[in-house]
């Protein structure tokens, strides 16, 4: 018998037991009603009736409440089927995601199968049509793919050399080798954006650098009592833009000096 029907089943029952009891109970009512209209005697014989309808009811409470835990326990296990459903569900979606996956390697397979299999046929092709070509035909189509892969040779060694040279003047200008790298590609290229990215990078690179070196070698602007308070002509004219304008501000004695008008 299938789960819910033995459920339904098990309802029904329950159901027809307790209607049972409800009317046995509603007699018994009436019964005792009626005796305490009666003599003693009578009532004594019926309190012994009573007792075993009360032990009678006590087992029918029992067999109720058995049948009730029962009841509880098959809708649990039902439940509990119903809960693994989507488990159930959740491995058959694996398992056609898996065949979807091979489906798809196949065809990949199948893809790789044909375009070797053009690639053998251009090579047939190729083989055949020169076949056809008479002697100097046959010399005529050789030299120009030799001198393709010449010419293809050659510009690739072009770039290369010319990159080469664009880097080692970026480098003297203060470039680190991966920015010239960068620079020189964008040049040869004509990648103008490229080229101003990588000389803005470049240039505040190089302004950041001398001002640190520049900063950890002069002395304190202020220090000393006399003559160019530590700063060297030749550091003075080392110094950017920047840096003078710096010079004026802090010391501007200093900077009158060097440049002549003190």
């Amino acid at each position: 018998m299938p789960l819910l029907a033995h459920i339904q089943l098990s309802r029904d029952m329950l159901a027809h037991v307790s209607f049972l009891y409800a009317a046995e109970k509603s007699r018994y009512k009436i019964r005792n009603e009626n005796v305490q209209r009666s003599t003693g005697k009578n009532a004594n014989e019926v309190n012994r009736s009573e007792m075993n309808d009360v032990r009678e009811d006590g087992n029918r409470r029992r067999n109720i409440m058995a049948e009730t835990q029962d009841n509880k326990n098959l809708e649990n296990t039902s439940a509990e089927e119903t809960t693994e459903t989507p488990e159930v569900d959740v491995a058959a979606k694996n398992a056609e995601l898996t065949t979807q996956v091979q489906e798809l390697m196949k065809e990949v397979a199948k893809l790789k199968k044909t375009s070797d299999k053009n690639a053998s046929e251009a090579a047939d092709w190729k083989k055949k049509y020169r076949e056809t070509l008479s002697a100097q035909e046959q010399a005529s189509e050789e030299k120009a793919e030799a001198e393709a892969a010449r010419e293809e040779q050659f510009n690739k060694l072009l770039r290369e050399n010319q990159i080469a040279k664009y880097v080692r003047q970026y480098m003297a200008q203060g470039y680190t080798e991966d920015l010239a790298q960068k620079a020189a590609e964008a040049m040869y290229d004509g990648d103008t954006d490229a080229l101003f990215a990588v000389q803005t990078e470049a240039t505040t690179a190089i302004i950041k650098a001398k001002e640190s070196e520049w900063l950890k070698s002069r002395p304190d602007v202020n220090a000393g009592t006399g003559g160019n308070h530590g700063v060297t002509k030749e550091q003075f004219e080392a110094m950017n833009m920047m840096q003078r304008s710096k010079l004026r501000k802090e010391s501007p004695e200093v900077y009158e000096r060097l440049v002549g008008r003190g």
